[in-house]
């Protein structure tokens, strides 16, 4: 059923329900029903990483899977977070030291398809919310200014592996993170890809197939993809 969710015409009608108002509590209701919400998406995203592989968790916020994934690859392997809040990365910081976990790099920056910096949303980590990049000119007490690099050129910049698994949650700009890994996500190192996808962010932002684009990026760099859920897809390699 879930193929049936993202066709044009199911998001016309389901951006329609969300511009007088009823998509919020549409989605509570609907909540009750589906109380295993992203569980799939969380099994099958832990369940893909092996010891001694590189994941890279991209828009890591306070490491919820950040030290799942650190524990995972054990020593052998490496974790690479990214997150552009300082008060986030200072969280994931300091449960990897309480857990003992010294296989994990933190960046602080976000990921783009440019490099240079934008506004970025403050609020997140006080409301108990993810933040994320945003499409203002100009600063303000509620954004401050990151950093911000392509997938690709984070390679190089900080001396990067490959990623054998992605992670990818940023909010409404996931298109993005994807248009600037070219060379990163079409290498044959990378076997799983895993995205949230933000529909009502990316609605807001202009873009009118979000779902349908994200799976052309990644069917056209050699993956099978599925939807886990409605809000998440999941692209390994056979």
């Amino acid at each position: 059923m879930l193929q049936y969710y993202h066709w044009p015409i199911v998001q016309k009608t389901r951006n329609a329900i969300r511009k007088i108002g009823l998509l919020q509590p549409l989605k509570k209701v609907l909540a009750k029903f589906q109380k295993d919400y992203e569980e799939r998406f969380a099994k099958e995203l832990i369940n893909s990483i092996q010891p001694g592989y590189t994941v890279w968790d991209i828009g890591a916020n306070v490491g919820f899977y950040t030290i799942q994934f650190a524990e995972r690859t054990g020593n052998s392997g490496t974790v690479i977070a990214f997150e552009p809040q300082e008060e986030a990365v200072a969280k994931i910081n300091d449960k990897l030291k309480s857990n003992g976990l010294e296989n994990c790099q933190v960046i602080k920056c976000a990921l783009s398809d440019f490099e240079g910096e934008a506004a970025f949303s403050n609020s997140g980590v006080e409301a108990n919310t993810t933040g994320s990049l945003v499409d203002v000119e100009k600063t303000d007490s509620e954004h401050s200014l990151t950093l911000v690099t392509k997938v690709d050129s984070a390679l190089g910049q900080f001396q990067l592996a490959l990623p054998n698994v992605t992670k990818i949650d940023v909010e409404g700009y996931e298109i993005e993170v994807l248009r600037g890994g070219q060379q990163v996500f079409s290498s044959k190192q990378s076997r799983h890809i895993f995205v949230e996808v933000h529909f009502t962010r990316l609605d807001q932002r202009g873009f009118k197939n979000p779902g349908q684009e994200i799976r052309d990026y990644l069917t056209n760099w050699g993956y099978k993809t599925a939807w886990t859920d409605a809000s998440h897809i999941h692209a390994w390699r056979t």
